[in-house]
């Protein structure tokens, strides 16, 4: 289409040659000369060449990165933002009501509370606040469609909130962590949804994380966890992480969308793909095809298996071991 136009239109074509007229022109005008005056042999632009990918093969195989993928996961449930919430708590019971000046004003809906300070000062004790918090608490939120929410969420002001006690201990709360669970159906048939979304992360000092990488700032990024559970003992995985890992053969995580949904018409594997990064800075990508989003799947795709790629490389099939992930699904109400 834009070619019929531009051949319709004589303004757009005289343009055109004027302005291949006008480079051909700068080109020549680019001449160089001898010493004797005679001309030069013209210096053309050296061609852009990628550098070829490097010889040296992943440091791990098709297997090693199918048999770590269970223990990621595994990482990734094992947050507990309840903990993370007491953990706030603890540290902004600190305060002596005049540093901070609290403030608490009930939710819109009235289903809970939202706890609000900023300031930056000291307490008599030396307790210092520096930034500003919010902390809502939520039970039975209504949603409209027979369904109610029970949940939590906690934020800093602006970039961070930090409490520094004088004897050393501390708390540094970045980016936004959310939790809730969701509950429906009936007395003798319900049904929920629990979800924790955390994009940043709560550091404490080093005594206070006793070794916790989800507190000690050695696990930090995003990660949203969500689990379906009912009465008949379905269970569910959603996971979207960019995480950090902070130790093992893998030190960092990714997914835009994993599912663990064994009532999917492909109950042998897991839906979408996941990514690990070794220390090397390698990412290596997992992906399955049983469960093709919004269509059928195609006969002979689902085997179990999907394809593991470094670097845009394919290393070979990732088929994990029958029941590799049942262990993530043995939860009450919430996967993590």
């Amino acid at each position: 289409m834009l070619r019929s136009a531009a051949m319709s239109t004589p303004k757009l074509v005289a343009a055109w040659s004027s302005a291949l007229l006008a480079l051909s022109l700068l080109g020549c005008s680019g001449e160089e000369t001898t010493a004797d005056g005679g001309a030069a042999a013209p210096k053309w632009p050296t061609p852009y060449e990628p550098a070829p990918p490097p010889d040296t093969p992943p440091a791990y195989d098709a297997a090693a990165v199918t048999a770590a993928l269970p223990s990621a996961l595994a990482v990734l449930t094992s947050i507990d933002p309840e903990h993370l919430l007491a953990l706030y708590d603890e540290f902004a019971a600190r305060g002596d009501g005049a540093c901070p000046l609290p403030t608490e004003y009930p939710t819109d809906d009235g289903s809970g509370t939202t706890q609000y300070w900023s300031a930056d000062c000291t307490t008599a004790d030396g307790t210092r606040f520096v930034g500003g918090a919010y902390r809502t608490a939520y039970q039975g939120r209504d949603n409209g469609d027979g369904t109610f929410t029970d949940g939590f969420s906690l934020t800093p002001d602006a970039t961070d909130a930090s409490i520094i006690a004088a004897d050393g201990r501390s708390l540094v709360l970045t980016g936004y962590l959310e939790v809730g669970i969701i509950r429906g159906g009936t007395t003798t048939e319900p049904y929920s949804y629990a979800y924790v979304y955390l994009d940043g992360s709560v550091v404490v000092d080093e005594t206070t994380a006793a070794g916790d990488p989800w507190v000690s700032g050695r696990r930090k990024g995003l990660i949203s966890l969500g689990g379906y559970a009912d009465s008949y003992g379905t269970r569910t995985l959603d996971v979207t992480a960019g995480l950090s890992l902070g130790e093992g053969e893998f030190l960092a995580a990714s997914t835009a969308a994993f599912s663990l949904a064994p009532g999917l018409p492909c109950a042998t594997e897991p839906v979408g793909g996941f990514s690990l990064r070794d220390a090397e800075g390698t990412w290596y990508d997992v992906l399955f095809d049983g469960n093709p989003p919004d269509e059928e799947t195609p006969e002979g795709v689902c085997d179990g298996c999907g394809v593991v790629f470094a670097g845009g490389r394919e290393l070979g099939a990732s088929c994990p071991a029958a029941g590799a992930f049942d262990g993530l699904l043995q939860y009450e109400e919430t996967p993590w």
